[in-house]
């Protein structure tokens, strides 16, 4: 499928949207259902948190989820899998599918020793957590041994 990006927040009603939507809004849930796609038998662990469901058909991509967690994995999944096609990469191609995915564990982190080497700046940490987040990773940790100086807080008390 090919589709200009544009962002609306309901159920598809024209060709060539990306829809958002909330698996607990009743009215997606219906739509689905008319759709052949089955919410309501996956169990609600499955889709609960960060699980999400993503549907691409000629008509439109719909990427939803139970939670602003899960609708964002459902985005980032989508993301990979846009491909620019036509002249000048303007369009993006997307291949026809259902997705419904959730992780298997509920935290998926990455520690960064910023204390060896040279120290990263604001700017970098933030575009480094950006990054982990585009691969669904949930957390991080930094090891910072005598990176900041602090200053000797213990001296007032006795």
């Amino acid at each position: 499928m090919k589709l200009s990006i544009e962002a609306v927040t309901a159920a598809p009603k024209t060709t060539g949207h990306i829809s958002l939507g909330r698996l607990t809004d009743r009215g997606l849930r219906s739509y689905l259902e008319s759709q052949g796609v089955k919410v309501g038998e996956l169990g609600s662990r499955d889709l609960d948190k960060q699980g999400y469901l993503i549907r691409v058909t000629d008509t439109g991509v719909l990427v939803a989820g139970r939670t602003a967690q899960g609708l964002f994995y459902g985005v980032q999944t989508l993301r990979q899998l846009l491909r620019p096609e036509g002249p000048g990469g303007k369009l993006l191609a997307v291949p026809a599918l259902v997705i419904r995915d959730w992780p298997s564990m509920e935290w998926r982190g990455v520690s960064d020793d910023i204390s060896r080497g040279p120290i990263p700046t604001l700017d970098y940490l933030k575009m480094q957590i950006r990054t982990l987040a585009e691969y669904k990773i949930n957390l991080v940790g930094f090891n910072m041994e005598h990176v900041f100086p602090v200053p000797d807080t213990a001296a007032g008390f006795t």
